[in-house]
């Protein structure tokens, strides 16, 4: 796959296609890559073929999940190090997609470790399965990819709880939040490190967050609905109290709009309160 628009990455990897919404999903009402999928749905020998269609002017996913292994060998193609966002049309760890093809993803993203790959899911529970199964596969002293960033997705209060805790139980070095759609106000601070009492506690949790790095943004598409700033500007706080970099990716199409920003998504900074304009990628 080629460069991609979306902020936070350089490029993306396509290593499966087809997904399903999780039950009670309300941030995947307006979801992106499943109006493209339905865009070539009905044509014939196209990689996204009956994986998704139109009903009624909606799209809707099918149920057809599968992996794209033709796509497998890109990353050992490609020269200069890349931030790259994993099946962003799609869900690495969706049910329907065996442990063993997960497996050889993760072969290759470890076998090519110049690059960066950043697995977000809205199934961060199969994520932490899996975790256990790469362990049972490469025993002591292989670990989780270190270049293999690990993150979930959060639009409402409701999926803070048990996608959080999750997250936590995967090894990864990194781990991150895409808090998109943003359709609430969000409180993590069931979260936030313990106080400490020692300075040389202090020391140790500040080196080692829980999160590392928290992707805000508005909702896109027709009929967004709209974003408070101040739901952002708490966000940021947050994300400053748990030792983790914030990314304010968009403000919306809904915020574009009122605003006349020039970008239909609100993703142009200039247009934004300035104490929002934070964009932090952890180095």
């Amino acid at each position: 796959m080629g460069k991609t628009t979306i902020e936070w990455a350089t490029h993306s990897w396509q290593v499966s296609v087809g997904c399903s919404e999780p039950r009670g999903a309300q941030a995947c009402a307006r979801c992106y890559a499943r109006g493209i999928a339905a865009r070539f749905g009905e044509v014939k020998g196209h990689r996204y073929e009956g994986v998704a269609k139109f009903v009624n002017g909606y799209s809707r996913w099918t149920g057809k999940v599968e992996p794209l292994r033709e796509t497998l060998d890109e990353p050992f193609h490609w020269k200069k190090p890349r931030r790259v966002f994993v099946d962003s049309m799609a869900d690495l760890f969706h049910e329907f997609l065996p442990f063993e093809y997960i497996q050889e993803v993760f072969e290759v993203m470890a076998l090519n470790p110049i690059h960066t790959f950043m697995v977000l899911t809205k199934r961060p529970e199969r994520m932490a399965q899996f975790a256990d199964f790469w362990r049972e596969a490469f025993p002591e002293p292989a670990r989780w990819p270190a270049n293999v960033w690990a993150g979930t997705s959060i639009g409402t209060q409701k999926f803070v709880e048990p996608r959080m805790k999750a997250l936590l139980q995967v090894p990864a070095k990194v781990r991150f939040l895409s808090l998109e759609p943003l359709l609430e106000q969000l409180d993590l601070s069931e979260f936030y490190p313990k106080l400490c009492t020692t300075h040389l506690m202090r020391l140790c949790c500040g080196r080692t967050p829980s999160i590392h790095l928290m992707i805000i943004g508005g909702e896109s598409g027709r009929g967004a609905s709209s974003l408070e700033l101040d739901w952002v500007r708490s966000l940021i706080k947050q994300a400053r109290v748990m030792g983790a970099s914030p990314f304010v990716k968009q403000l919306g199409s809904a915020w574009a709009k009122t605003n006349e920003s020039v970008a239909s998504k609100g993703g142009d900074m200039d247009a934004w309160p300035e104490d929002i304009r934070v964009r932090e990628i952890p180095r």
